[in-house]
């Protein structure tokens, strides 16, 4: 898998193939899963490599949408999550069900 994924799935692959050889795997059969394994994990997550969020967008991304849930203006929303009132917006209407019918942005 080395090349074609970045470090979190080799890291994941190394450990799988090293539980398995512990397990008395043969080091063929063992890497056939780590393969099989990693791919439905690259497919899972959309691809080749994955993405995956950083904590503090979606911490803030939750402030904004908990804050526009609960009758704050969009201006009011950014202020609280500290974020500028266009990237409140996007997160907005991003968000499942916000933004579209619900109200005028």
């Amino acid at each position: 898998m080395a090349g074609n994924s970045d470090g979190l799935i080799d890291a994941f692959a190394a450990a799988l193939a090293q539980a398995l050889a512990a397990h008395g795997v043969s080091p063929t059969d063992g890497n056939a899963t780590v393969r099989a394994t990693c791919e439905e994990l690259c497919r899972d997550w959309g691809g080749e490599s994955h993405w995956l969020p950083k904590a503090w967008r979606t911490g803030r991304e939750s402030a904004v949408v908990s804050a526009v849930e609960s009758g704050a203006t969009l201006t009011e929303a950014a202020r609280q999550a500290g974020v500028h009132r266009h990237t409140a917006r996007k997160i907005i209407r991003q968000s499942a069900g916000l933004g579209r019918e619900d109200w005028v942005l």
